[in-house]
């Protein structure tokens, strides 16, 4: 091979190799970041995100695959230009959401159905997801027959979830009892719900109260989140 053909191979090399590295550097290839999610979109899967690091947020589409993304959640979103941002994954915030704390006697209960004064109301909920409820409360019964029963349904909207305590002391006169108890709920919607208390007269004979004093006696209506539970049985 001639000098020449040797320097015109070297020179093909070379422009070739500048041409590898300029298409290199002007590719825009996908970007992963994380952020936290900001607000929904009413009627579509993008949402608002705002990066780490970002003071604005930015619209994602969300493509993972089951129950809706609550709000608060971190996520991992996909920037695949010229197309659009995707949400790839999220790491969903589970624990307590919501919490009634009450330090003071609730009105006296006498009639046979009565909404308590502890309500949550507008807890956002998100559908398919399992919610623990813990409900915590001492109740004073003042009771004239040994076949007076009340007992206690945490309610969303309304509808009974399960019950959460049962008084039927089978005796007369001034008693307490300390009503502790959890009850899961899962919702079909993604909605606000209204969660309480009701209290349900089921044989006439007592009044009953809840009791608090702001030092020792609380009152606790407690909204977990667990995520999402396999069905069994």
């Amino acid at each position: 091979m001639s000098t020449n053909s040797a320097d015109l191979v070297r020179l093909i090399e070379t422009a070739a190799e500048a041409a590898v590295q300029r298409a290199l550097f002007t590719t825009i290839t996908p970007v992963v970041r994380h952020g936290i999610l900001t607000d929904h979109d009413s009627f579509s899967n993008i949402h608002l995100v705002q990066m780490d690091g970002d003071t604005a947020s930015v619209p994602c589409h969300d493509v993972t695959t089951g129950y809706r993304i609550p709000i608060g959640a971190k996520v991992t979103v996909l920037f695949a230009p010229p197309h659009q941002a995707f949400i790839i994954g999220a790491v969903v915030p589970m624990g307590p959401i919501r919490q009634l704390k009450m330090g003071t006697d609730g009105p006296p209960m006498a009639v046979s159905t009565t909404p308590t004064d502890m309500q949550l109301p507008d807890v956002p909920l998100i559908g398919g997801v399992t919610y623990a409820l813990h409900a915590h409360v001492l109740a004073e019964l003042a009771s004239v027959s040994v076949d007076a029963r009340w007992s206690f349904h945490v309610r969303a909207n309304g509808s009974s979830v399960d019950r959460v305590g049962d008084l039927n002391p089978r005796v007369t006169g001034v008693s307490h009892w300390l009503m502790d108890a959890w009850v899961y709920y899962t919702p079909d919607e993604t909605g606000d719900y209204d969660l309480d208390i009701n209290a349900e007269k089921s044989v006439d004979g007592a009044t009953v109260m809840f009791q608090a004093n702001g030092t020792n006696v609380w009152r606790h209506l407690t909204v977990h989140d667990t995520g999402v539970l396999p069905v069994l049985g």
